[in-house]
């Protein structure tokens, strides 16, 4: 994760942040997060959610959607202690 954090860039007069990584690392991740998801996909037959560190989440998310549309990517700040969500960590990635 310390990798991704180091390549967090603010974009000029937006509040928003893009990650900006080589291309082969960024390769790399991608297909890393497609395989699992793809994996997990099948093993709960259900749409996985990537679950992330809120500083890298909008980062992340963009980086991932242009290659993969339907994902989701989410913060443990974004999920509401009022709501009764059942979750169960099935796999985790772990970054270089």
């Amino acid at each position: 994760m310390k990798k991704l954090l180091k390549n967090l860039h603010p974009q000029k007069g937006l509040e928003k942040t893009s990650l900006v990584l080589d291309e082969d690392y960024e390769h790399d991740l991608i297909e890393n997060i497609a395989i699992k998801l793809m994996e997990t996909h099948q093993k709960i037959n259900l749409q996985p959610v990537v679950l992330c560190d809120e500083k890298i989440r909008l980062g992340l998310y963009r980086l991932l959607v242009k290659q993969i549309p339907t994902i989701t990517v989410l913060s443990k700040q974004e999920i509401s202690n009022s709501l009764q969500i059942k979750t169960e960590i099935v796999d985790t990635i772990e970054l270089a």
